[in-house]
Parts: structure tokens; C-alpha cells; sequence
């Protein structure tokens, strides 16, 4: 493995680790896929009353978002966060989730 060196935000990923963009949710036990813009993906829809078994998981895709240039490391890897993806599928500028995010 290389070192892959300091960044801007003082540390950097493994050279093998890929982040992406979360584009949706996938459930563990079923499958079922979960859009990244539905609100309150909290459960798997599929899943029966009472089964804590239906979890879901973050569903990662497209090429590796480019590194934010900022101390603060959840706006350097904001594009990396399910939170963030939701926000932009909704309509939020890139600026205002910087924003929240600090």
C-alpha cells in the first residue's frame, strides 16, 4: 500500500478506500432499494411489522467526488455524505451545505 501523503484537511484516505456518492439505500436483508432523495428513509418499506432485520444500508456509486479544499474535514468529504446527497437531489446549492455543514 502507498502512502497517500497529507492533504489540505491534515489527513488523507487510503489509497484503495473509494468513496463515491451515496445515490440511494439498499436494504440488508431484502434488497429493496431506497432513492436518496425519498425523505425519512429511515426503515426498508418492505419490511414487516416488527422485523429489526430490514436495515438499510448506503448504496455508493459514479466516480469519486473531488475533495473540497477546507480544514474542516465533513465539508473536504461533504459530497461523500448521505446527508449532502440528499440535500443537492432537493435543491440545496453545494454553498448553503457548506454552510450548514460550518
Amino acid at each position: 500500500m502507498t502512502d497517500a501523503g497529507p492533504t489540505s484537511v491534515g489527513f488523507a484516505p487510503a489509497p484503495d478506500v473509494r468513496r463515491g456518492v451515496v445515490v440511494g439505500y439498499r436494504c440488508a436483508t431484502c434488497a429493496t432499494e431506497v432513492p436518496i432523495e425519498t425523505t425519512h428513509p429511515w426503515r426498508c418499506p418492505a419490511a414487516p411489522p416488527g422485523d429489526a432485520h430490514h436495515v438499510l444500508h448506503p448504496v455508493i456509486g459514479g466516480p469519486d467526488p473531488e475533495v473540497i479544499d477546507d480544514p474542516n474535514p465533513f465539508v473536504a468529504y461533504g459530497r461523500s455524505l448521505a446527508w449532502w446527497a440528499f440535500a443537492r437531489a432537493h435543491g440545496m446549492t453545494e454553498a448553503r451545505c457548506i454552510e450548514l455543514t460550518r
